[in-house]
């Protein structure tokens, strides 16, 4: 009973850091990220507010165009 109970308590710690997420930039490849992720055309991975901003502030339609307007919502 007890492993059960330390099993579920770690499920759901897993769950609770993955919807902050934490995890975020290393799911991203697999699709499991939480929060919308953009994969720069230098390689650098923003998610969440990170990727938001940038957004805002370094729109290019060559380079970054169609996943900054799934982002932003336009």
């Amino acid at each position: 009973m007890t492993k059960l109970i330390i099993a579920v308590a770690g499920i759901i710690l897993l769950g609770c850091v993955w919807y902050q997420g934490t995890f975020d930039r290393t799911l991203v490849n697999v699709g499991l990220n939480s929060k919308p992720c953009i994969q720069l055309y230098y390689g650098q991975t923003l998610c969440g507010d990170q990727a938001k901003d940038f957004c805002r502030t370094q729109y290019n339609a060559q380079y970054n165009g169609e996943a900054c307007d799934e982002i932003l919502g336009s």
